[in-house]
């Protein structure tokens, strides 16, 4: 997936998901350390997860 399409498919900011590391990616959630609002969990569909091979 395509930065600007992980973004449009997460609602996560351009930096969150220009900074996402593997270590971030959780099942069916992305686990975010340092974003503006502090840590955060973002739900993950299934057009979202399908290119992590999930």
């Amino acid at each position: 997936m395509g930065k600007p399409a992980g973004s449009a498919l997460t609602g996560c900011r351009r930096s969150e998901v220009l900074n996402l590391r593997w270590r971030n990616i959780g099942g069916d959630a992305l686990n975010l350390e340092a974003s503006e609002t502090g840590p955060r969990a973002v739900p993950l569909g299934e057009a979202a997860r399908s290119p992590f091979g999930a």
